[in-house]
């Protein structure tokens, strides 16, 4: 069974805290090796214009295209807020079932999601955005 999360908070620029929950090492073993199994199959799925939250692929990169795109197409960026707080889990669970078709891979997605309650995924990555980047690294 995975550990509970430490929690962080982050301080947002509008005044706000987002709040971050980071594994114990021996969870990050196990979230990186599920990683390095889930993320061929869906990552066949993106488009190549799509970058946002995938391998190799960097914000800097997106702007790139665009600029050498400009004129030629409509560009759209968005936030949307607390996405990955709001993931439901029988949903998200449903759809990844439909392409993996391992009881042990399952089981274990499902424990991982369990420790965040019934909404909610770690959204915390190996290779995780800058603004994160500072944070102090967890002991224990």
């Amino acid at each position: 069974m995975p550990s509970r999360n430490k929690t962080v908070e982050i301080p947002k620029a509008n005044g706000g805290v987002r709040t971050l929950g980071i594994p114990a090492i021996r969870d990050r073993v196990v979230q990186g090796a599920l990683r390095l199994i889930l993320e061929p199959i869906f990552e066949a799925d993106f488009q190549d214009g799509s970058y946002g939250y995938r391998p190799k692929r960097s914000p800097q990169e997106a702007v790139q295209r665009v600029a050498i795109a400009q004129g030629k197409t409509t560009v759209i960026d968005l936030d949307l807020k607390a996405y990955f707080d709001n993931i439901r889990h029988h949903i998200l669970l449903e759809k990844v079932a439909k392409r993996v078709n391992d009881p042990e891979v399952m089981h274990l997605l499902k424990l991982i999601l369990k420790i965040s309650g019934k909404r909610g995924v770690p959204s915390r990555r190996g290779y995780q955005p800058a603004s994160f980047q500072h944070l102090p690294k967890r002991s224990g």
